[in-house]
């Protein structure tokens, strides 16, 4: 597990109050539901959510503290394991070595479609919880999340005819919550979000570490969230800041100027924490990103006499 050090550490203390932006995914933790579980495959008690075939298909499970039977946490049938929050979680199957091909989806429509080249970032939590000897055991890569138009449809338990925009490449297997998370620039106005293994089981790479008779990858998944991060797109500027920051998106290029400037610090670091640039800026100066990743950034002032300022702004 990688471990930040003091330095990294402080950033995110810096950065966080930037990075607060409404979920658009409704119920992304489960959490509101129109009948507590009993038993298996009622995905279809947790509100907002699907599973791309009403009519058939897969069959999520959906799990919480209070529900009865083989679903009720944390000792459920399929593991033993407590919700990343709250009191609710879901899983799904991403692959079965008995029932070839056999792929289990839950779909959640937004209430606006998502904005052409607009950032958004996306996270979820996902658990292979502790096993218990029943069920699971097994890891597997490609666990991904499409974007589409319109829900797609399963035929049958097959996998789901679409291109995720995002899978993960390696083998994914933890008996605790582990956090995916990526950044993501729609090309359509998206309507809806799909997660699970696209890929048939040939296509799937399946590592068994319990050694369950069945190689099964079982995954719980928790707080689902998908926020907009743009805001300061075109123009990121700090009014009360002795330094102007202008982000011009059609040059590629940082403005700083100011009337008053007392020796300020700028400081600029990408979303991993990457310190991208740094001077004391004694006159107004622009600054070439053009060479620069696309992504997120963030950027602060630091001044002898004043407490730090800083923003964020997306480099297309």
């Amino acid at each position: 597990m990688n471990r930040l050090n003091i330095s990294q550490f402080l950033l995110f203390l810096w950065l966080s109050p930037l990075l607060m932006a409404q979920n658009l995914i409704d119920n992304g933790g489960f959490e509101t539901y129109t009948a507590l579980p009993n038993n298996v495959m009622q995905s279809n008690l947790f509100v907002g959510w699907s599973k791309c075939n009403q009519g058939g298909g897969g069959t999520p499970d959906y799990f919480h503290t209070n529900a009865t039977g083989l679903v009720q946490l944390p000792n459920s049938f399929y593991a033993t394991l407590n919700p990343h929050s709250g009191n609710a979680a879901m899983g799904i199957i991403a692959y079965h070595g008995v029932s070839t091909d056999y792929r289990e989806y839950i779909a959640h429509q937004f209430n606006s479609p998502l904005v052409v080249g607009a950032a958004y970032q996306l996270t979820y939590w996902i658990s292979n919880g502790q096993y218990n000897g029943n069920y699971g055991g097994s890891g597997c890569n490609h666990l991904g999340v499409a974007f589409s138009l319109s829900e797609p449809q399963q035929n049958s338990t097959l996998p789901l005819n679409i291109s995720p925009q995002f899978t993960t490449n390696s083998v994914l297997y933890d008996t605790n919550w582990q956090q995916l998370s990526y950044t993501f620039y729609p090309d359509s106005a998206y309507q809806y979000i799909v997660l699970g293994n696209f890929q048939d089981n040939a296509n799937t790479q399946i590592q068994n570490f319990e050694n369950n008779p069945i190689a099964i990858a079982y995954y719980f998944i928790d707080d689902v969230s998908l926020t907009r991060i743009d805001d300061n797109v075109g123009l990121a500027e700090v009014p009360s800041a002795p330094v102007r920051f202008i982000y011009d998106q059609n040059t590629q290029s940082i403005s700083l100027t100011g009337t008053e400037i007392p020796q300020e610090n700028v400081e600029i670091y990408n979303l991993s924490g990457k310190k991208m640039w740094c001077k004391p800026l004694l006159d107004s100066e622009i600054i070439d990103i053009q060479s620069w990743p696309k992504g997120i950034y963030f950027y602060r002032f630091i001044s002898k006499n004043a407490a730090s300022q800083g923003g964020k702004f997306v480099k297309y």
